[in-house]
């Protein structure tokens, strides 16, 4: 568990305020490029487990955006999108 990092100590590097972001079910990755725009990776697992899986899907969120809103990158594709392996 130690070399997992179970007992890792991490310190805040973020002096900005921490909200939830509503409509992104189940996010893990997240990347912030450098113009502000956050990407996040979103797997509804809950829904996959009970047999009814949903779509996964990357949705974009820009924190330079007073209001942000997240918005799904790949909502229109037309393929079994699996985001995780």
């Amino acid at each position: 568990m130690y070399d997992a990092g179970e007992f890792k100590n991490i310190d805040p590097h973020f002096k900005g305020p921490c909200v939830a972001v509503h409509g992104v079910h189940g996010p893990e990755d997240i990347t912030i490029l450098s113009n502000g725009i956050a990407l996040i990776s979103s797997d509804h697992r809950w829904l996959t487990l009970a047999g009814t899986p949903v779509q996964d899907g990357i949705f974009s969120f820009d924190l330079n955006d007073p209001s942000p809103q997240p918005v799904n990158l790949t909502r229109d594709l037309d393929l079994n999108f699996i985001r995780m392996g």
